[in-house]
């Protein structure tokens, strides 16, 4: 995929809840002039829960441009 993007499922025979979460996280390598980045996701350790998330990306343009990262 390249980019980040969610999904959230849905019970159907439930009333319709929410259930579940698909996130697609973007990409190491690099493609169709996209950053190469990656995720870090924090969860409790009790409930497995995600609690927070980072997220990093390589400016690659840039560092071409200026020799440097």
């Amino acid at each position: 995929m390249h980019s980040e993007l969610y999904q959230v499922m849905k019970d159907i025979n439930m009333g319709n809840n929410n259930v579940g979460m698909n996130f697609i996280v973007g990409s190491v390598t690099t493609y169709q002039h996209k950053s190469p980045n990656f995720d870090i996701l924090y969860l409790d350790p009790e409930t497995m829960l995600p609690v927070d998330m980072e997220v990093y990306t390589f400016d690659l343009e840039s560092a071409n441009q200026n020799d440097t990262p």
